[in-house]
């Protein structure tokens, strides 16, 4: 079988989780036995993330994530945009392929369209590819949330609120907060917290060693459909802190995962 990813380029952004994404699927799909080509002419599976494949040839296969459902800065300025295309390639595409129950369910919902066939295929990592190595921390317990951008729908400010309540009676635990802070969409005082330590985004390599280091991740943006740095974290050994309302909460618990269940789920 020959399969064209359309997303699939050289020097693609390290930090960027679709980039990541693709990059794994097309190293996976190598190990199938499946060929990965760079002319869609040849093609016999035609894969695009988020939008119709532009060109026409093979099975037109759609990968979906996210779509716009609230006036987030990131869903009014990046997803809004694509609401039609989104809608499109839902209507055109051979087939759609969902992160989640959570992906699938906010899409069918708010658009009030459905596929012609459609398959959930959850993210995953090769454990073998992240490092396992220690790096110096503060002794005690360490904690981690990590993210390319900070932006509303991540709540870091009422991780900050919890964190504020968590350590009133312990001075040894420690919240590691990891993010590019050149895009920063946050107006959070990030100083004021007790024990909380700030770092520049990291390549994998860095930031797979530094989650090894801590006793815990953090996930808890609202409706995410199927974040990267759960299954980061869960590669290198580090159990995970996250909401209900995570697609990856559809098919993993403890010890992997601690399930918080603190959201009202949303209703289209």
């Amino acid at each position: 079988m020959k399969v064209f990813l359309e997303n699939l380029k050289p020097n693609m952004n390290p930090y960027n989780g679709k980039g990541k994404f693709i990059d794994r699927l097309a190293n996976e799909l190598k190990k199938q036995g499946v060929e990965i080509v760079d002319n869609p002419k040849v093609c016999d599976i035609n894969l695009c993330m988020n939008s119709l494949p532009k060109y026409d040839y093979g099975i037109k296969v759609t990968r979906l994530d996210d779509v716009a459902f609230s006036n987030d800065i990131i869903h009014k300025n990046i997803y809004r945009k694509g609401l039609r295309k989104t809608q499109f390639a839902i209507k055109t595409a051979d087939a759609i392929i969902y992160q989640s129950k959570v992906a699938k369910n906010t899409n069918e919902g708010i658009l009030n369209i459905k596929a012609k066939k459609d398959t959930i295929i959850y993210n995953g990592t090769n454990p073998q590819k992240h490092k396992q190595e220690f790096i110096k921390l503060p002794v005690g317990k360490n904690f981690i949330h990590a993210s390319q951008i900070l932006f509303p729908q991540r709540r870091v400010d009422i991780l900050l609120e919890c964190w504020g309540e968590f350590i009133q009676d312990k001075d040894d635990v420690y919240l590691h907060l990891v993010h590019d802070r050149n895009e920063d969409f946050e107006n959070i005082d990030l100083t004021k917290h007790k024990n909380v330590l700030y770092h520049d985004i990291m390549v994998q390599e860095d930031l797979d060693r530094f989650v090894y280091s801590c006793d815990a991740a953090i996930s808890i943006k609202y409706q995410d459909s199927c974040p990267n740095f759960i299954i980061e974290s869960i590669a290198v050994g580090t159990p995970v802190i996250t909401t209900n309302t995570n697609g990856l909460a559809e098919i993993l618990n403890e010890p992997q995962v601690i399930v918080a269940n603190v959201d009202p789920y949303y209703t289209h």
